[in-house]
């Protein structure tokens, strides 16, 4: 079962008016999931998990960037703001990734990496064509005010992080 059909999305026409708010997003009970799929509680997390939010930078289209698009990653981090990656290992199902564009969720998915060893953000794990590749990700630190870029929609696009905070 894919995240993205479970989740309401004005892309599929299903729009709802759920703000850039993560818990709202992934927690939504109303929201029909297989067991497998099931949104771990807060207390499910390791200490080493942070909220961290990407909003668009400056781009073309965006001269000012946007505060309405971007994601909403729920990620280990190590001390120096890099993706912990032995973490990750011990608890990858935990590691969440909401889009949203215009301030609606747009896709729920997960943080994995592919055969390459790069950070994706995948969307439905039976279709490679919906992942998105977080470039560099393994060498970047996400704290407040840092750049990353997200290859999305065939082109690369650049996020601001805006915030880092802990669960809870």
């Amino acid at each position: 079962m894919s995240f993205r059909r479970n989740c309401r999305s004005r892309r599929f026409g299903r729009l709802t008016e759920v703000k850039a708010s993560f818990d709202v997003a992934c927690h939504d009970p109303s929201i029909d999931r297989h067991e497998e799929d099931a949104m771990p509680t807060l207390a499910d997390y390791p200490k080493t998990f942070r909220h961290i939010r990407l909003e668009l930078a400056r781009e073309k289209g965006h001269p000012a960037g946007s505060h309405h698009d971007g994601y909403d990653l729920v990620v280990p981090l190590a001390e120096d703001g890099r993706l912990d990656a032995a973490e990750w290992q011990k608890a990858e199902d935990k590691c969440r990734v909401r889009r949203f564009d215009d301030d609606v969720t747009d896709a729920v998915g997960i943080l994995t990496r592919n055969e390459g060893g790069h950070w994706v953000f995948d969307y439905d794990r039976d279709l490679d064509a919906d992942d998105e590749i977080g470039f560099r990700f393994e060498i970047e630190r996400f704290v407040p005010g840092e750049y990353v870029s997200v290859v999305h929609g065939g082109a690369e696009h650049t996020y601001r992080v805006t915030f880092v905070r802990e669960l809870g």
